[in-house]
């Protein structure tokens, strides 16, 4: 199990304040590290629930609806969603497309097996659940709580959860690059494995590789996007002190000043 710091968000004007905790379970009470790699769970599914304090059920009716409208996000990412809902508990079941049992057993459970393999530096473990506990308060006691905050809030959570969190400690299961990437290499993983070494027990190494590089992630990719923008900007600043930049001003400066 491994809790992650609790966070507190508002609205804009502060009548409503929510607090959220979240836990990630790994199956066997594994303890989740950095060297470990986590994949997804085939049987029982891996799941994500999301236990909700202080709102009524019609909002909480709502607010599970906007979660099965997000089907698209885990199609992307080769899962099969199941939503349901038990009393104030959301609950999504995730079936992998990716890794099957026989996957598994190829890239990981077999190499890792081997008396040559060394266990101590690679640890492979399976994502049982993601548990997230919120709790809604009003300002003013009694106050209907406004189902638009609401749908921000979780919207903001869930988002930062993803792409500052998840992504980065459990990729092979919360990362679409990740995924994407081992799919993409996993039929030379094996040849690469046996040039290295002779054998296979290189595989899960080279697996770590892929599920730790940290271009994968949406963080990485936004910055990328930012520092390309800001390349093209450049492009058109001043060179050799001229300018191509439209001048609509006569006289216009490069670099204007702002007061």
């Amino acid at each position: 199990m491994s809790k992650l710091d609790a966070l507190y968000l508002s609205n804009d004007d502060f009548s409503i304040v929510s607090e959220w905790n979240c836990e990630i379970f790994l199956q066997n009470l594994s303890i989740l590290h950095e060297d470990m790699i986590v994949i997804p769970s085939s049987n029982p599914y891996s799941k994500i629930m999301i236990n909700i304090d202080g709102l009524d059920e019609q909002i909480l009716n709502d607010v599970y609806g906007k979660f099965c409208l997000g089907r698209a996000f885990w199609e992307r990412l080769q899962f099969e969603p199941m939503f349901s809902m038990e009393d104030s508990t959301i609950i999504c079941e995730i079936k992998c497309k990716q890794f099957g049992d026989m996957k598994r057993g190829l890239l990981f459970d077999n190499p890792m097996s081997s008396k040559v393999h060394q266990t101590a530096d690679i640890k492979a473990a399976t994502l049982d659940k993601v548990v997230i506990d919120v709790k809604f308060h009003c300002k003013n006691y009694g106050d209907a709580v406004n189902r638009t905050d609401v749908f921000q809030l979780f919207n903001e959570y869930m988002n930062s959860l993803v792409m500052s969190q998840l992504e980065f400690k459990i990729p092979l299961v919360f990362s679409h690059t990740t995924r994407y990437r081992l799919v993409e290499h996993e039929k030379y993983i094996g040849t690469v494995s046996k040039c290295l070494d002779n054998s296979q027990t290189v595989t899960p190494s080279i697996v770590k590789i892929i599920s730790k590089d940290k271009t994968s992630t949406t963080v990485f990719r936004i910055l990328h996007d930012i520092a390309g923008a800001q390349k093209l900007v450049n492009k058109y600043k001043e060179h050799n002190g001229t300018t191509i930049l439209p001048q609509v001003f006569e006289k216009t400066p490069t670099t204007a000043k702002r007061s």
